[in-house]
């Protein structure tokens, strides 16, 4: 968290843009419940190690607990933020677990948010991305979907 408001604040004071992604594993507490904790556990090393092999190492990757996870991108922009994101989507799409007798085949919803001359607080940021996150599980899971612009006014 300290990480990315001093990514913020430099953004903002070189009107830079910022992308946040923020990611959930789909089912996971299926898995859980299904195979056990352990199985589950497996499972969050497989997408875990893809997420490392995906991201910059400009980018900051944290998990932010269970089965949900963010990534900070410095200096970029919606069309730059949304191509990770489908990357990354379809890498975690081609994992496979072997469970027991069964194999999990995780997919992932992701949410973006961008600010794109870095002003503006962490905390809006994250609530921006994670609202596009859970639209992107109502939408059927395992896509992306970006956050409106945080000035765009709501319909009721």
């Amino acid at each position: 968290m300290t990480t990315a408001r001093n990514e913020l604040e430099r953004h903002a004071r070189y009107q830079q843009p910022v992308a946040l992604l923020m990611v959930d594993i789909d089912h996971f507490k299926q898995i859980n419940d299904t195979y056990g904790h352990l199985a589950g556990d497996e499972v969050l090393k497989a997408v875990s190690s893809v997420f490392v092999d995906m991201v910059r190492t400009s980018d900051c990757l944290a998990r932010l607990g269970g089965e949900e996870f963010a990534v900070l991108m410095p200096q970029t922009a919606l069309d730059a933020a949304m191509v990770a994101a489908e990357r990354l989507r379809m890498a975690v799409a081609k994992v496979r677990c072997p469970l027991d007798e069964d194999v999990a085949a995780p997919t992932v919803s992701v949410g973006i948010a961008i600010a794109p001359d870095g002003n503006e607080t962490l905390s809006s940021l994250m609530r921006r991305s994670d609202l596009a996150m859970y639209d992107a599980k109502g939408r059927g899971r395992n896509c992306v979907v970006v956050a409106p612009d945080r000035n765009a006014k709501q319909v009721a």
